[in-house]
């Protein structure tokens, strides 16, 4: 099985401007920020549980944002989820050719 962090390098959070909030939170996620990984700027939410098992990753493979997985995420009760925009989609970037992976 693949290791993502040996694939793309570990994840980094992008600066932003003084003004701009760092992580935002709504709802369903605990915290929305945008990540670096192999170069591509991701929105990855995620949402925090205490139960010791590895989260569930998603992403919505129609082209949908985070927004729209959110009755998704809800109905997974103490379940940690990470989920992200794909490439182009809400609030990550759009895909970057020189990206790694």
């Amino acid at each position: 099985m693949l290791d993502p962090i040996e694939v793309f390098g570990a994840p980094r959070t992008l600066a932003r401007s003084e003004g701009e909030a760092r992580h935002t939170a709504n709802r369903v996620f605990s915290e929305i920020r945008m990540v670096e990984v192999g170069g591509q700027e991701l929105r990855v939410g995620i949402r925090h549980r205490n139960t010791g098992a590895p989260p569930l990753v998603i992403f919505n493979g129609i082209g949908a944002n985070l927004e729209l997985l959110e009755p998704f995420v809800a109905a997974l009760k103490g379940i940690e989820v990470v989920a992200f925009d794909v490439p182009g989609v809400g609030g990550s970037s759009a895909w970057q050719s020189g990206a790694s992976g």
